[in-house]
């Protein structure tokens, strides 16, 4: 995300999740879309996560 005052936010869910393909993941939002405080970005099944992925650690890293 990047926000009106250039500061730009990533959040990352779980480590090695590409090799889900996305299952177990709904995005909300897209790129280029606008949002607003407490609107859904993403919705995810951690024990998915937890079961396939590396681990469900998830970084946010705030630029």
């Amino acid at each position: 995300m990047k926000c009106k005052s250039g500061v730009e936010i990533l959040i990352h869910v779980g480590l090695e999740t590409i090799a889900l393909n996305g299952e177990g993941f709904e995005a909300h939002v897209k790129q280029g879309d606008i949002i607003k405080v407490c609107d859904p970005l993403v919705s995810f099944d951690l024990n998915s996560i937890e079961e396939y992925a590396a681990d469900s650690i998830t970084p946010i890293v705030i630029n």
